[in-house]
C-alpha cells in the first residue's frame, strides 16, 4: 500500500514538473493549451500549431498560399477556449486593432485573405476580459515549412 502511495505521489510531482515546463512556453487559457486550427492544418490540434506565449499574447507563424478559414481552440473545442468571430468574420493583415473573438464559439470560423503568399503571425490577444485576433506578415520561420 505504501508503495502505491509513493508511486502516486511521484507521478503527481512528475506531472506537475512536466506541466510547469510545458506551460512556460505554450499559451494557456483555463489550464488548456490553445492552438491555431483551420484549413491550413485540417482543423487538427497539433503541437506545431500550439500558440506560444509572447509579449503580446499567444502567437504562431504559418505559411499561407491562399485564403484560409481558422479558429483558435484547445484540443477538445471546449467552451471558454473555442474562439470564433463575434460580429465580423473577416480579418485583414495588419488590422492592429484586432477583431474581437467569442470564447464560446461553435461554428464561427474566421476568414483571412492574405494579400500575398508568405508567412503570417496569427496572435490571440487578451485585453481586459476580451480576446482579439491580429494577423501580420512576418519574416520569421513558419511552423509548416521544413
Amino acid at each position: 500500500m505504501k508503495a502505491l502511495k509513493y508511486f502516486a505521489t511521484g507521478m503527481l510531482i512528475l506531472c506537475g514538473i512536466v506541466f510547469a515546463v510545458h506551460a512556460a512556453e505554450d499559451y494557456i487559457i483555463n489550464g488548456k493549451v490553445i492552438y491555431l486550427r483551420g484549413q491550413m492544418n485540417n482543423y487538427d490540434a497539433t503541437d506545431e500549431y500550439a500558440l506560444k506565449q509572447t509579449d503580446v499574447g499567444g502567437c504562431v507563424n504559418t505559411r499561407l498560399v491562399r485564403t484560409t478559414k481558422f479558429k483558435f481552440a484547445d484540443r477538445d473545442w471546449s467552451r471558454g477556449t473555442n474562439f470564433g468571430y463575434t460580429r465580423i468574420g473577416t480579418i485583414k493583415e495588419g488590422d492592429n486593432v484586432g477583431i474581437e473573438l467569442n470564447p464560446d464559439s461553435m461554428y464561427e470560423d474566421l476568414t483571412f485573405y492574405p494579400p500575398q503568399v508568405g508567412v503570417y503571425k496569427f496572435c490571440l490577444i487578451k485585453n481586459n476580459d476580451k480576446y482579439y485576433v491580429t494577423i501580420n506578415k512576418t519574416n520569421e520561420k513558419a511552423v509548416n515549412i521544413e
